[in-house]
């Protein structure tokens, strides 16, 4: 472990696979937050040079290193640190926060967490130019039980002792656990709150990504076993993809969707976005 834990309200779990620029990025972008946050890397690379460059740039950061055992087991691991006092927030390497204030748009000043609450992100690839919004409107239960609306997980805080209640994520699903959580929470505990920003930058090429036919069938499969009817209605209605959720276009720098843009302090802003916010986090701006 890098640093002794730290007592706030808010923790950040990434899961990683060796030290990379991506993972880079990550953590640069959480240590300059404005608030306290705790940080929890799961790194399954079984490899010192992660640790020693938490040791000597992120001290903060808790450290563990974590045979590869799936992606849901290492985060289902992270979350038995965590009291359930404190929000919980999952952002992989290669996602990384937009600007220092971008936890303090999302949750505001609630002193603990008694709700959950989802902002925007960004999805993007580096080497093209394909941009799509995702989580830029507030939250619609009709649709989003029919599969039309999607709640991006590396903008959505959840209170650390609800997952705990639903007994964190089902490892029986290899891609589409995390829609199942969403689900299992939405029905548990209520509707999320909305705050209007663009909170984090989600780099693609994921598992989801990689493999989109799984993803597409753990989808279907989940939204049939949480909302049967809704997902009926849905295929009959013909009025959304079933199994795939879609993202608005980001057509240029300024503005994404009902969010303005945030990009990071000092951003030269030389890159399309948010390519330039991970380059400024970099240093190679």
């Amino acid at each position: 472990m890098c640093s002794e834990q730290t007592t706030n309200n808010f923790t950040i779990i990434t899961l990683s696979m060796g030290l990379t620029q991506d993972l880079k990025a990550t953590l640069k972008s959480v240590n300059i937050q404005d608030r306290p946050v705790r940080h929890i890397l799961i790194d399954g690379s079984e490899s010192e040079k992660t640790r020693m460059y938490c040791q000597r740039y992120f001290p903060a950061v808790e450290f563990y290193s974590q045979k590869p055992d799936g992606i849901y087991a290492a985060m289902n691991f992270g979350l038995e640190m965590i009291p359930g006092h404190s929000w919980v927030l999952f952002l992989n390497e290669g996602d990384f926060l937009l600007g220092r204030n971008a936890i303090s748009n999302l949750i505001g000043n609630s002193p603990s967490p008694d709700y959950w609450c989802f902002g925007s992100t960004v999805a993007f690839e580096l080497d093209t130019d394909r941009r799509e919004i995702y989580g830029d409107e507030s939250f619609n239960y009709k649709a989003f039980r029919k599969g039309k609306v999607l709640i991006p997980h590396p903008s959505t805080a959840i209170p650390a002792r609800w997952i705990k209640e639903l007994h964190g994520f089902n490892p029986k699903f290899r891609i589409g656990a995390d829609l199942d959580l969403i689900y299992r929470i939405f029905s548990s505990f209520g509707p999320p709150r909305y705050a209007s920003h663009l909170v984090t930058a989600h780099q693609l090429g994921g598992i989801s990504s990689t493999s989109p036919f799984l993803s597409k069938l753990e989808s279907l499969m989940i939204r049939i076993r949480n909302y049967p009817l809704d997902t009926i209605f849905a295929f009959t209605e013909k009025v959304t993809k079933l199994i795939r959720q879609t993202g608005k276009t980001l057509l240029d720098g300024t503005q994404a969707g009902n969010v303005s843009v945030h990009h990071v302090d000092k951003c030269k802003k030389k890159n399309s976005f948010p390519v330039c916010c991970r380059n400024k986090l970099l240093g190679y701006d």
